[in-house]
């Protein structure tokens, strides 16, 4: 899945196709159904050293978006929002997470 999720990402990012664009947001919606699997795919692609900077941007700022609407929607129960910010804390203090992605995520 993650997989996939990188490429539609890329499509919303860099095509100037706006078909192709609204395509990739569709299936990127029918994806964040399944919100735990969704969530780890994007949180696995901002902390993956072989995913690159695109990748890593556009599914830092898609993670960010997909999480406040959870928050906002009150998706999450009380326990899923201790587990998704104890794993956003933990991969925004990583040493290995670039600066630019790390503000991204954490704004």
């Amino acid at each position: 899945m993650s997989n996939q999720i990188a490429e539609l990402l890329k499509v919303t990012y860099t095509s100037s196709n706006n078909t192709q664009r609204e395509e990739a947001e569709s299936q990127l919606k029918e994806h964040s159904r399944d919100i735990s699997g969704f969530f780890q795919s994007l949180l696995g692609l901002i902390t993956d050293p072989s995913s690159d900077n695109l990748q890593k941007n556009a599914a830092a700022t898609r993670l960010r978006q997909f999480t406040r609407e959870c928050v906002e929607g009150s998706v999450f129960s009380s326990e899923d929002r201790t587990a998704v910010s104890e794993q956003l804390y933990r991969a925004v203090t990583s040493e290995n997470l670039e600066r630019n992605v790390r503000v991204v995520v954490a704004y």
